[in-house]
């Protein structure tokens, strides 16, 4: 579930630090390290998945808050964002219900940690690269195709 975040406030990192906006990005993760420490410290008696989840929150308003100044930077509106998280809701749905799915079997199956991480990584990468020859307008939209057609893939189009 981190990986979304992750991307986006590296993206956006680099779009402000490219307008010459390397303070604001700075201020930006000064409060994100203030805050994943703070999280890390008070869930530290606590279980894996709580901070896992203090984590992952403090990560998501990292990013919300970076993309944000970027949106701003370039003077477009949040539906800008809206618009573009929209096309990729169905391959997110996918990939989520596909690895809860797969992991739920493995668990019951009873095989160890690492199998089940194994399994539902290879199911996800499957599952992805299935739909994405299937339905590719479904599952990646106009820009994903975009990005195969660039790197070759068969099955990507020119926009």
């Amino acid at each position: 579930l981190i990986l979304l975040p992750r991307v986006v406030g590296k993206l956006s990192a680099t779009l402000a630090f490219g307008l010459g906006k390397a303070y604001p990005v700075a201020g930006i993760r000064f409060a994100y390290a203030l805050l994943a420490l703070t999280g890390l410290w008070l869930t530290s008696s606590h279980s894996v998945l709580l901070t896992a989840q203090v984590i992952l929150f403090v990560e998501v308003g990292h990013a919300g808050m970076l993309t944000y100044l970027s949106l701003r930077l370039l003077g477009e509106p949040l539906s800008f964002l809206a618009r573009q998280f929209a096309s990729w809701i169905p391959f997110t749905a996918l990939v989520l219900v596909l690895a809860l799915l797969v992991k739920a079997v493995a668990l019951h199956l009873d095989v160890g940690g690492v199998s089940v991480l194994v399994t539902v990584c290879a199911a996800v990468a499957l599952g992805s690269v299935l739909c994405t020859r299937i339905a590719p307008q479904l599952f990646i939209g106009d820009e994903g195709l975009w990005v195969l057609h660039r790197v070759g893939w068969p099955y990507g189009r020119q926009k």
